[in-house]
């Protein structure tokens, strides 16, 4: 697997492991497919168990939509009593600065082909807490610590991450070099073509 393009320009600086605050990060778009509704309920557990937790929502869009207006209700009822903080219409540089600063990237997709969102987390060393399936166990190398079979697995394996400090920004660093191998095979189908 070549995996899609990422370029190390992009991601000038990042947040030492060890000077992390102590933040979740939502950033998947809030839509049905993606399951944000499974990501809140973990997020309301996980705040009455730690409520010292910064857990932020994020999204680029000017104002924060989903497909589901019902989320968008949930989520914001859940901002209210302080669960959870929302932060729309954020330019890159934004994303990236609060991406850096989390512990750990929170997803329950159940549709994911790459995940730039995954991938750009792994660059910043924040932890992403995957389900077990898709292509998530191939973006962080099959690791355990990362990956959750059953839903009774996320709040343990996510407070044990946010005690975590071991580096996954090497799981990413093959993708600064994925256009490079993408054209060496497209070169060496060519070159099959024209001897055959």
């Amino acid at each position: 697997m070549t995996g899609n393009p990422l370029f190390e320009d992009d991601y000038p600086t990042y947040n030492d492991i060890k000077n992390k605050k102590h933040q979740i990060i939502i950033s998947n778009r809030f839509d049905w497919e993606k399951r944000p509704n499974v990501s809140l309920q973990f997020a309301y557990i996980l705040k009455k168990r730690n409520p010292e937790l910064k857990i932020i929502v994020t999204t680029s869009r000017p104002s924060f939509k989903s497909n589901k207006l019902w989320l968008v209700d949930l989520a914001r009822d859940m901002e209210e009593d302080g669960i959870i903080e929302i932060h729309e219409g954020l330019s890159k540089a934004e994303y990236h600065k609060m991406l850096s600063e989390s512990k750990v990237m929170l997803s329950n997709s159940i549709e994911e082909n790459f995940g730039y969102c995954i991938a750009e987390a792994l660059v910043y060393n924040t932890y992403p807490m995957l389900k077990n399936e898709l292509s998530h166990p191939e973006l962080v190398f099959g690791d355990p610590r990362m990956l959750f079979d059953d839903e009774d697995e996320i709040v343990h394996k996510v407070e044990a991450l946010l005690v975590s400090n071991f580096p996954v920004r090497h799981y990413a660093e093959k993708y600064f070099r994925s256009l490079s191998r993408i054209i060496s095979i497209m070169n060496e189908d060519r070159v099959k073509e024209v001897t055959f």
